[in-house]
C-alpha cells in the first residue's frame, strides 16, 4: 500500500522529536567497552578508500575506542566506490586473504557493503576467526555469512522523516532518487522503498558527472521532491564545485540521508559514521574479552543529524516552521 502525504504528516511531531533526542545523543557518545581491557590484533577491513567522508568517519570512531585498550590494528582500504568491476573485488578479496594468513589477526572488522558483501561473506565460512561488520545497509538477510562468528552493525535511514518534512514543502508526492551506481546505492534504494511502503516514481544510478547533472535536470520536471544519495567517487565530484550548480537548477525540494550534502539539500537527516565505528570496536573488546559473536545480537544504527539549509529554502520561496528551526543544524 502506498504511503501518504497524510501518513508522513502525521508523524512529523513524532519523528522530529526522536531526531532532537538521537542527535542530543550523539553529543555524549560514551563507550560502552568491557571491564577490563584486553589485548589482541585487529585486521580493518574498508570497502572504501581514504578521504571518503563516511568511510573515514567509521574509522575515527573505530580508533577513537581503541585509544584506550591494548589492541594493534591493521586497516586495508579496497578502493571499490567508484570501481565496482567484478576484478577489482575479487582482486581485493585475493588480497585480504593473503593479509589474513600473514597477520592472523584475532578478530577482524570489515566496513561498507563491499567488504560484507564479498568479504565477510567468503572467509567467515572458512574460518573461526570472528568478524564483526558495520556500515552495511538494508537488512541482515540480504548477505551471506556463516552465524556463528560473525556480528554486526547495520545502517538505518530515516527516510520515512525526511520525506515527511520535504513533503511538507512539496506540491505533490511524487519522489525522485538519484545515485552513483554502486552496491550501497542499490541496497539503500531496496531499504527506503520497504520503509516508505511504496516505490520512487524516478530513480537514476549514474556512472559520470555529465550524467548526474543531467538526470538531476530531468527530475527538476518529472516528480515533486529528490533525495540525493552520496555521488563520492565521481571523477571531479566536490560538494563545493557543485553547490552552485544545486542551487541554480533547483526547482523543487532535495534532500539526503548523507550528512555531506547537506550544503546542496533543503533538508538532511544524515547518519553518522562513527556511531557504526563505535559500536564495532566496543564489540570487539567484549569479544576479545571472551564474548563469543554469535551471543552479540545484530544491531541497527539509531543516530541522525537534522540540517536545514536556509538558502536552499529561499530559492524556493520556501519559510521553515520555527519548531523545525529550534531543533536543527542550519546552513545559512
Amino acid at each position: 500500500m502506498f504511503s501518504t502525504l497524510t501518513l508522513w504528516k502525521a508523524q512529523f511531531n513524532q519523528a522530529v522529536a526522536w531526531v532532537c533526542f538521537i542527535v542530543l545523543a550523539l553529543l555524549s557518545g560514551e563507550p560502552v567497552v568491557a571491564d577490563s581491557q584486553p589485548a589482541g590484533s585487529i585486521l580493518i577491513i574498508s570497502s572504501y578508500h581514504k578521504g571518503f567522508d563516511w568511510s573515514d568517519g567509521i574509522i575515527r570512531g573505530i580508533y577513537s575506542r581503541f585509544r584506550i585498550s591494548n589492541v594493534t590494528t591493521n586497516t586495508y582500504y579496497m578502493n571499490a566506490w567508484g570501481n565496482q568491476s567484478e576484478q577489482v573485488l575479487d582482486n581485493a578479496v585475493h588480497h585480504v586473504e593473503s593479509l589474513v594468513q600473514n597477520l592472523n589477526p584475532d578478530l577482524i572488522i570489515a566496513t561498507d557493503d563491499e567488504a560484507v558483501k564479498h568479504v565477510v561473506s567468503r572467509l567467515s565460512q572458512n574460518t573461526s576467526t570472528p568478524f564483526i561488520f558495520a556500515g552495511a545497509n538494508g537488512a541482515v538477510s540480504n548477505y551471506e555469512f556463516s552465524s556463528k562468528n560473525v556480528t554486526g552493525i547495520v545502517e538505518t535511514s530515516f527516510i520515512n522523516s525526511l520525506v515527511g518534512l520535504l513533503s511538507d514543502y512539496s506540491t505533490g508526492n511524487r519522489i525522485g532518487f538519484l545515485a552513483l551506481d554502486t552496491l550501497s546505492a542499490r541496497e539503500n534504494l531496496k531499504s527506503y522503498r520497504t520503509k516508505l511502503e511504496r516505490d520512487f516514481d524516478k530513480w537514476y544510478f549514474v556512472n559520470n558527472l555529465v550524467e548526474w547533472k543531467q538526470r538531476f535536470n530531468e527530475l527538476q520536471e518529472s516528480v515533486d521532491m529528490v533525495i540525493l544519495e552520496n555521488p563520492d567517487g565521481l571523477g571531479g565530484w566536490s560538494v563545493e564545485r557543485f553547490n552552485s550548480f544545486v542551487e541554480q537548477e533547483s526547482t523543487i525540494p532535495v534532500g539526503s540521508t548523507y550528512i555531506e550534502l547537506a550544503p546542496l539539500s533543503l533538508v538532511t537527516i544524515g547518519r553518522v559514521p562513527e556511531e557504526q565505528g563505535w559500536w564495532a570496536a566496543d564489540t570487539a573488546l567484549k569479544i576479545l574479552n571472551g564474548a563469543e559473536p554469535e551471543n552479540i545480537p545484530f544491531a541497527e544504527s539509531k543516530e541522525g543529524k537534522l540540517t536545514v539549509n536556509l538558502r536552499a529554502a529561499e530559492k524556493l520561496g520556501i519559510v521553515f516552521k520555527p519548531e523545525l528551526l529550534e531543533i536543527a543544524e542550519i546552513i545559512r
